[in-house]
């Protein structure tokens, strides 16, 4: 029997870089999905075209027999594959087919937690195959501890939450993610914002802020965690002008934190998505690490959906509020809804 796995993106709401300090963070899972399909076959082969790689050979224990062009780029791979011989032993072989085109805008790579989604799908389908029906905490931790090898230990497991349990959550390191729900009122769109980021490049010079300047670390990351506990209160009490008034406070917290780790979080980019979104009366603020990829426009609820007003004014829209547009037929993609399901394992002939 082949299998079929796929795993949602996730969105960042509020709590980048104080997430990774202690303090709560809110996240979406989004309905752009990693796809994974595994085939039994005599000996494993990896499939990925967003990486270039096409049924390469992999030896016994699902390794490289030699280094691939994009070798460097098989970390998550094979931080999965360690980590499920490790902890529950491989499946036989399979032939593995990774797809991620859902997380792409034309050449663009979105900051939507990819290679998190791809880190559960791969560790849930494994298991599967190998006679594992993991819970979803049982996932979780896994997912996390290989992820994070990944990484480097960079990024927080806010998008492993997403990945595996979908919906809305709150979500501090070392505890159990908690269901949140998008509030009434709240008008939410995601904007493009023209430029590919790396979150472990920009997690690695806030981390050299934090050698050179330890109190100037501690003091913006204080003041994140505090408008990140305030925004997750917020949220959960459905206080929709709380919770826009401190995503404009986020922006500004964030580039100024940005500003003492020369850092470009808050870069040109959205600097002026902010402006133009405050013009239409709404607030904005980076998504995830920042630095140019996506970001969240934010306002009350009104006759109009806050993506279409954004469309008008020529500012790039990636999805539609949580509430489907039933007013206005723009033609226009709006393939990102929030509180998306988590991972599915499907067996097929």
């Amino acid at each position: 029997m082949s299998l079929e796995i796929d795993a949602p993106g996730k969105l960042f709401l509020f709590g980048e870089y104080a997430v990774l300090e202690g303090a709560p963070a809110l996240v979406a899972a989004v309905d752009r999905r990693a796809r994974v399909r595994l085939i039994p076959r005599p000996g494993w082969t990896l499939t990925a075209p967003q990486l270039g790689l096409h049924q390469l050979e992999l030896g016994p224990r699902a390794a490289p027999t030699k280094a691939p062009p994009a070798s460097a780029r098989l970390g998550v791979f094979q931080a999965v594959i360690d980590t499920l011989d490790r902890e529950l032993g491989l499946p036989s072989p399979h032939s593995v087919n990774i797809d991620t085109a859902e997380f792409f805008h034309g050449a663009d790579k979105l900051g939507f937690g990819s290679s998190a989604a791809v880190t559960v799908a791969l560790l849930a389908g494994l298991a599967a195959a190998g006679g594992h029906d993991l819970a979803p905490a049982a996932l979780f931790e896994l997912a996390a501890a290989a992820h994070a090898r990944a990484q480097g230990g960079a990024g927080s497991q806010a998008d492993i939450a997403a990945a595996v349990y979908g919906g809305v959550l709150e979500d501090v390191i070392g505890q159990p993610p908690q269901t949140r729900t998008l509030p009434a009122g709240l008008d939410l769109a995601v904007v493009h914002a023209g430029q590919p980021a790396s979150t472990p490049a920009l997690i690695g010079q806030t981390r050299q802020l934090r050698a050179r300047d330890p109190a100037l670390f501690r003091k913006h990351v204080l003041a994140l965690g505090a408008l990140s506990r305030a925004a997750c209160d917020a949220w959960t009490r459905a206080d929709v002008a709380t919770v826009i008034d401190l995503a404009d406070a986020v922006c500004a917290a964030l580039e100024r934190f940005g500003d003492a780790a020369d850092a470009a979080i808050v870069d040109a980019s959205h600097r002026e998505l902010r402006s133009r979104v405050q013009a239409l009366g709404a607030a904005y603020k980076p998504s995830g690490a920042g630095g140019g990829d996506i970001g969240l426009a934010l306002a009350p609820a009104g006759h109009k959906p806050l993506a279409n007003r954004l469309r008008a004014a020529g500012i790039a829209v990636l999805g539609a509020d949580h509430k489907p547009d039933t007013g206005v037929d723009t033609g226009v993609d709006t393939g990102v809804d929030m509180g998306a399901p988590g991972v599915t394992v499907t067996q097929t002939r």
